[in-house]
């Protein structure tokens, strides 16, 4: 068993851009457990604990759908939080595309680990990168404060390949391996 998601990565420069909105962020003494810049991705699919048996057929899908999809075209805009602004416990930037590419990849994505008998998500989609998770109160008040003003804006950006990758839980938090990457060569024309 190993534990797998599906993801696209954040360009090199939007990276160094959102460690600059998190080293804002920090400033406020927030506990939260600021994500490190290697982890700035968007997740299109969670699979959670997956049988080694279920690996090649992963691998496959993932390869069919990277052929239909053209490269991402995002802009990465607005900083948010989940569940919501009174109790944050998810800090985010959010990400759109104009094309749609991004909802069909992910739409894609889901009805084929479905056949493979992974399960749907049910909660709607809503393209985003993590920054951090909230772990106690200390100072939220001031973290929630700087959310209602701050803002983030960068793209649009090119993004050209899906991410199959494993992560292994330390006490230090999660470590990240990727093990594949599938080219988007999908024709837009078509």
């Amino acid at each position: 068993m190993a534990r797998l998601f599906v993801a696209v990565d954040s360009p090199p420069e939007v990276k160094r851009a959102l460690e600059e909105l998190i080293g804002r962020l920090r400033e406020t003494r927030a506990e939260v457990r600021w994500e490190h810049a290697s982890k700035l991705h968007l997740t299109v699919k969670f699979l959670g604990e997956t049988p080694e048996a279920l690996v090649p057929g992963i691998d496959s899908a993932l390869g069919g759908i990277a052929a239909q999809v053209s490269p991402l075209v995002v802009r990465y805009r607005a900083v948010g939080c989940f569940p919501g602004a009174k109790r944050p416990r998810v800090i985010w930037v959010g990400m759109e595309d104009q094309t749609g590419e991004l909802i069909r990849l992910q739409r894609l994505l889901e009805d084929s680990m479905e056949r493979l008998g992974v399960e749907r998500e049910e909660r709607e989609f809503h393209p985003h990168v993590t920054l951090g998770r909230v772990k106690g109160e200390k100072n939220l008040h001031v973290l929630r404060g700087m959310l209602e003003s701050v803002t983030f804006e960068r793209g649009p950006v090119q993004i050209r390949e899906l991410l199959l990758v494993k992560s292994d839980l330390q006490p230090s938090g999660s470590v990240y391996t990727i093990l594949k990457t599938y080219p988007f060569v999908g024709n837009s024309h078509t």
